[in-house]
């Protein structure tokens, strides 16, 4: 197979397992990362989008590796800093945790599930100030809707 007929056929098992993954048809769509990883073993974008899917599953550790070789292939995935945070959340790491949210805020200011997964560390540690602070930045500033509502949840 020619390089593009690769690079062509790993975009499209990535998109379709985009699509999977909105469905919440979570083994499908981990399946078609996997291909497109198969094809694009330099895909970060195939290893991140993995790595929320098992994140959905609850395969924590599953997701870890996946968004540890998303950040080995591009340092400067936001995305990627911001699904890792929320996997140490998941695993009680919360030092871990709080520093790729900060990485990924550093890299993209409008990252927004960054904001929300630093205020539920922050929550956690009972820095409730900060928490408020990162909460109400989602709230005023995200497009995402559902994001806001959970911003707004977390922060009663």
């Amino acid at each position: 197979m020619q390089v593009d007929e690769s690079k062509e056929a790993a975009r499209g098992y990535n998109n379709r397992g985009l699509l999977y993954l909105e469905k919440r048809q979570y083994d499908l769509a981990i399946k078609d990362f996997a291909a497109a990883i198969e094809y694009q073993p330099r895909y970060a974008e195939a290893y991140n989008n993995r790595g929320r899917a098992f994140n959905k599953k609850d395969k924590y550790q599953d997701a870890l590796n996946d968004l540890i070789s998303a950040i080995k292939i591009d340092k400067e995935y936001a995305d990627a800093y911001a699904n890792r945070c929320f996997s140490y959340i998941n695993m009680g790491k919360l030092e871990k945790a709080e520093f790729d949210c900060n990485k990924a805020i550093s890299l993209d200011k409008e990252l927004y599930t960054a904001y929300l997964y630093r205020g539920i560390i922050y929550k956690a540690k009972g820095d409730i100030g900060k928490a408020k602070e990162d909460f109400n930045t989602v709230i005023k500033n995200s497009p995402d809707k559902l994001l806001v509502l959970q911003a707004e949840r977390l922060l009663k």
